[in-house]
C-alpha cells in the first residue's frame, strides 16, 4: 500500500506550542495555585499527542482496490472500496469520487506524496511496479 504522510513541519509546531503551553500553564498554577489550571495542562498535553501523531501516522494510504483516510488521532476517517483506481477522478487538483471532493487537504501532507499520489490516479498502470517492489519489500 501506498502512504501519504503529514508534513513534518505541523507536528513539530503541535509539538512545540504544546510543550510551550505545558511551561506556562504550569507555571500559572505554581504563581497563582489555582487547580484549574491543571485542566489545561491536559489540553497542552493533547496537543503534544497530536504533534506526535502528525509525525508518525499516515494522513492516507492507497492502492489499487482502495483508499484509506486517517484522522489526527490515527483512527480511520473514511474507507472508500473501488473497483478500479480510475474511478477517483482529479478535478483542478482535487481528488473527486463519485462526483463529491473528497476531504484531502494538499497542503497538510508532503508534497513528494502527494504528486505520487495524484500520479497513481492519473495513470494507475505505470505505478503497478512501484507496488509490487513496496509488497516485495514488506514481506522481507
Amino acid at each position: 500500500m501506498n502512504t501519504v504522510y503529514y508534513q513534518p513541519i505541523y507536528g513539530r509546531i503541535y509539538i512545540v506550542l504544546g510543550i510551550l503551553f505545558s511551561i506556562i500553564f504550569l507555571l500559572g498554577f505554581i504563581v497563582l495555585l489555582d487547580f484549574w489550571i491543571l485542566t489545561y495542562l491536559l489540553f497542552s498535553g493533547f496537543m503534544i499527542y497530536l504533534g506526535v501523531n502528525t509525525l508518525r501516522q499516515p494522513y492516507a494510504r492507497y492502492n489499487k482496490t482502495e483508499l484509506i483516510l486517517y484522522r489526527l488521532t490515527g483512527s480511520v476517517r473514511k474507507k472508500i472500496t473501488y473497483a478500479d483506481p480510475s474511478e477517483i477522478k482529479i478535478q483542478e487538483g482535487r481528488l473527486m469520487y463519485q462526483g463529491k471532493k473528497l476531504k484531502l487537504n494538499n497542503w497538510f501532507v508532503r508534497q513528494s506524496d502527494w504528486s505520487r499520489m495524484l500520479r497513481f490516479y492519473t495513470s494507475p498502470s505505470s505505478d503497478e511496479l512501484l507496488d509490487e517492489l513496496q509488497e516485495g519489500d514488506s514481506s522481507l
